[in-house]
């Protein structure tokens, strides 16, 4: 009878040690998922304060084409043009470094190129529509309230 009673205890331990790593491990990756938020957040407000700041100081310049005839879509691709190109720059140097830290520490899984063009596409879609609709306002703003004092 005292034997029977020692395995459950020892079973009971051994399950309550199991579930309580296995409620830490949820609470570490609770953890990291916030923290991304977070920092994708703070990303983002970084990126559209960005593009606050480039509309506002090129003020005069969207005044001055759309008088002379420009586009919206014109005035959109002035403002995300260097955008996108500083993206792709930072995507290919943090795609290079993930690439070989990732092969240097998953060495028995396997890594696919479709698993880096996800992100790729995914912050490249995240960063376009921050910043078009940014310079979308900027575009359709009246020129005339731009050029008034000049």
């Amino acid at each position: 009878m005292r034997t029977i009673k020692q395995l459950f205890k020892a079973i009971f331990k051994y399950r309550l040690s199991s579930v309580l790593t296995l409620i830490s491990l949820v609470v570490v990756f609770l953890g990291i998922i916030v923290l991304s938020l977070w920092t994708i957040l703070l990303a983002l407000t970084g990126l559209l304060g960005l593009i606050v700041f480039i509309s506002r100081d090129k003020v005069k310049e969207i005044g001055i084409r759309k008088v002379n005839g420009a586009s919206i879509f014109e005035v959109v691709h002035l403002l995300n043009k260097n955008v996108l190109i500083w993206l792709s720059i930072a995507f290919v140097i943090a795609t290079s470094f993930a690439w070989y830290f990732m092969n240097q520490w998953l060495v028995p899984f396997a890594l696919s190129w479709w698993i880096f063009a996800f992100a790729g596409l995914a912050a490249l879609i995240v960063a376009l529509l921050t910043v078009s609709w940014q310079s979308w306002r900027a575009a359709t703003r009246n020129p005339v309230e731009a050029l008034r004092y000049e």
